[in-house]
């Protein structure tokens, strides 16, 4: 994996996995296998590699659940299961930890691609600390992409302890991505001549593979900032041969690095008269970076004939930008349901002060019941919400979980937000909710109920087991969360475990 495809987004991953659950056809009922049995297969295939990557998101559904008492099975899946598996495990480790870190030993024990992809997902999840960094990079088995992602992050935050003997070595390598990161790193460090030797290596290359390695550069060069390369980043962007995705890769670098250049250079590339589609791609580049942009900066798409959707995303940027309370703003382009936008706005969300955020998430909740919603995916978008309002203003969510109907889409979309809370309200609430049957809501309510008692009564423990055992009407990611929360309820946590990695 190169760059873009390091990160896995926990939250996005977690809504894709539980949402499924709203289009599960009903389980059968009859011949299910006996519960402690069916449980320990549930989870023995989680943590088993599948051909079609189905454990995945199983291994994720029990990171998910932040439990302590999951330490002896991530720990093992850590050092014996597939490379997927075991950068869930490391990170639901980290997650689990009270320091919320790594563990340094672990990443010398799992598979080399696992490495690079746990040191990229625990840098932006910033489960790494300085100190660690140094400790990682005294390994001698880390996997080199892996080790120049962590000298990149040192460089970021000005270090100049870099080893630069070791980037030299990298920078011989065979591998043209590794050989490029570290000539880029060398010649921030002031050391030009492994990137001016590499140039021959860009040039070799046939067009798609070269095209292919220039965006990835770019890439890297905006991410960590390498301003030396200012020039080159600027002569990609304005190539009158260049592929317009280099033009366009080459604009948000340089805006990462130089937000005044990377006007200039954005003016340049759209150019007087751009079309529709132009205007709202390179209008995305300014969001990405809008807090680091004066409010003023968004003018630049307010031009005659801009399409209302380009209008809306400068009142939005605009409105970030001038720190004031940009919620409406967020709110109006959520509401032309375009893809890019709405990605944009759950990450900038993040980031607002809470009583602003609060707005947001609260607006798309409510969509889940407006059947007019201009929204992909409303329920991912309010489940996403709802794990991230119940931390903000659990009251609401709360509330509106005791308004709503029963087994409705919004009830069930509350309940699954609610799966991304620690807090023991959310087991209270789920405690109050209606169970009258055997539907999705009724099993979504016992789950939550399940994490958070202590102890079941004998029929919420026999209806657990119904779920573990493929009944109750839920998707497999909330089986195998079910599964766990059986065996842990039966306190046959240290037997089934034993169990469940026997070949």
């Amino acid at each position: 994996m190169r760059m873009a495809g390091w990160r896995l987004n926990p939250i996005h991953f977690a809504a894709a996995c539980l949402v499924a659950v709203s289009c599960i056809s009903a389980r059968g009922q009859y011949d299910l296998p006996k519960p402690d049995e069916a449980a320990v297969a549930t989870l023995r295939r989680a943590v088993t590699k599948q051909p079609d990557g189905s454990h995945v998101p199983l291994v994720f559904a029990l990171r998910q659940l932040r439990d302590p008492d999951l330490k002896p099975l991530f720990y093992q899946l850590a050092q014996s299961g597939d490379g997927q598996s075991q950068v869930q495990a490391v990170l639901a480790l980290a997650e689990i930890d009270p320091t919320k870190k790594v563990d340094v030993w672990l990443i010398s024990q799992i598979q080399d691609q696992a490495q690079e992809m746990v040191i990229a997902n625990a840098l932006d999840l910033e489960m790494i600390s300085p100190q660690q960094i140094e400790q990682i990079l005294s390994q001698d088995s880390l996997n080199p992409m892996a080790r120049l992602m962590l000298m990149a992050e040192q460089l970021l935050a000005g270090q100049s302890n870099i080893d630069a003997n070791e980037l030299d070595v990298l920078s011989k390598s065979e591998d043209e991505y590794v050989a490029g990161f570290a000539s880029i790193l060398l010649a921030q460090l002031g050391q030009p001549a492994q990137w001016t030797a590499y140039q021959k290596t860009i040039e070799a290359q046939k067009l798609n593979s070269r095209t292919r390695l220039t965006l990835w550069l770019l890439d890297a060069i905006g991410r960590y900032k390498i301003t030396k390369f200012s020039d080159w980043v600027r002569a990609q962007g304005t190539a009158s041969d260049a592929d317009e995705a280099v033009t366009f890769r080459a604009v948000y670098a340089m805006l990462q690095m130089d937000p005044a250049a990377g006007l200039d250079l954005w003016s340049k590339a759209v150019g007087d008269k751009p079309s529709a589609g132009t205007q709202a791609r390179y209008a995305l580049t300014l969001l990405a970076v809008s807090e680091d942009l004066p409010p003023q900066a968004f003018d630049r798409l307010r031009v005659a004939g801009a399409d209302s959707l380009v209008l809306d995303m400068a009142e939005a940027g605009t409105a970030v930008a001038s720190d004031t309370d940009p919620s409406a703003s967020l709110i109006a382009l959520l509401k032309t349901g375009h893809l890019k936008t709405t990605d944009w706005v759950m990450t900038a969300v993040e980031d607002l002060k809470p009583e602003h955020a609060a707005k947001v998430y609260k607006f798309l909740i409510e969509q889940v019941d407006v059947s007019t919603s201009a929204q992909t995916d409303p329920v991912g978008l309010a489940t996403k919400s709802v794990a991230k309002l119940v931390e903000i203003d659990p009251s609401w969510v709360l509330e509106r979980l005791r308004a709503a109907e029963d087994d409705s889409v919004l009830q069930q979309t509350l309940l699954l937000g609610m799966f991304q809370s620690d807090s023991p309200l959310v087991g209270e609430a789920a405690a109050q909710v209606r169970r009258i049957g055997s539907g999705r809501a009724d099993s979504l309510a016992l789950l939550l109920i399940a994490k958070h008692a202590k102890s079941l009564d004998p029929e919420d423990l026999k209806k657990l087991g119904t779920i573990a055992s493929g009944g109750g009407q839920v998707s497999d990611v909330l089986q195998v969360q079910a599964a766990w929360f059986y065996i842990k309820h039966t306190n046959n946590i240290q037997t089934a475990l034993g169990s469940i990695f026997t070949k």
